[in-house]
């Protein structure tokens, strides 16, 4: 067991070096398709550390509790997983932030606190492991690494479901949504719905995941109308679709022109029925 505890904690304070360093430089690394793939798999991992962190708040609490031999036992091999998920899960964080797409000021804020979670508990580590007896400095110092562990985990949901995601449900989003009235147009009662609540948290001015931006409403729906355009003309296939069609003003050019608007007559009379089971 001994071996074991030296060999996480000499992980640990290696994967801490290597994360400093690599912060400092991040601007210079490129990483290879392996790396990626470890990256990615930081949202499943960083839930340990969390409640790593948590249960030695805990412990350290309920200390007077549990019997002194015991809990020295325990609580030094809880801080030792502890540091060395904390580090490991930072360092996927770092690999991940390398593919880009998300805001730049929120990944800065989520990846200096989660380095700084990372190095808290290990400094936790280090400072019962040294100096047990000095009780008000350990219950600062794990007191400072939830405080930061809860910021970054804040700013982490930001960066993955979009700004505002945690009390989004209290500020009754519904009131700000188009009202959907005879008057208004096909994007608004039917494609922008979907899109708000399906696309807008990823592919914003803030967060553009793959690059792309969704929350300009005309170059959305010119989007849209091209590529039912294009079904149109691939169901239809008339002599005047050429393999690539593009579409015109007011579709005059495509003898498949009634048959979109077909198309779009039947969207708008689903759009009412909606309406009328919503009223």
């Amino acid at each position: 067991m001994k071996l074991f505890q030296r060999i996480l904690s000499n992980l640990s304070f290696f994967i801490i070096v290597m994360l400093l360093f690599l912060l400092f430089f991040q601007n210079k690394v490129s990483l290879p398709p392996s790396l990626q793939s470890v990256g990615r798999m930081h949202p499943l991992l960083l839930h340990l550390p969390i409640g790593l962190l948590v249960i030695s708040f805990i412990l350290w609490i309920g200390r007077k509790n549990i019997e002194s031999t015991s809990f020295q036992k325990i609580f030094i091999l809880v801080l030792q997983v502890t540091a060395f998920t904390a580090a490991l899960t930072a360092l996927m964080g770092f690999f991940l932030s390398r593919e880009g797409g998300y805001d730049e000021n929120i990944l800065l804020k989520h990846k200096t606190l989660g380095i700084t979670t990372a190095i808290l508990s290990y400094t936790l580590l280090l400072i019962y492991r040294s100096y047990p007896e000095k009780k008000f400095v350990f219950g600062t110092a794990i007191t400072l690494s939830l405080a930061a562990m809860v910021i970054g985990s804040h700013f982490g949901s930001n960066l993955t479901h979009g700004e505002g995601f945690v009390w989004q449900p209290l500020k009754n989003e519904n009131t700000e949504e188009e009202k959907i009235t005879d008057s208004s147009s096909l994007f608004t009662a039917a494609i922008r719905p979907i899109l708000r609540s399906k696309c807008f948290s990823c592919h914003n001015e803030k967060k553009a995941k793959g690059g792309l931006i969704m929350m300009a409403s005309s170059e959305v729906f010119v989007f849209c109308c091209h590529a039912a355009f294009v079904r149109t003309c691939a169901l239809a296939k008339p002599r005047c679709c050429t393999a690539r069609p593009r579409m015109t003003a007011d579709h005059a050019d495509c003898a498949c022109a009634n048959q979109l608007q077909s198309e779009r007559s039947s969207l708008a009379d689903r759009r009412d029925t909606m309406a009328l089971r919503r009223g």
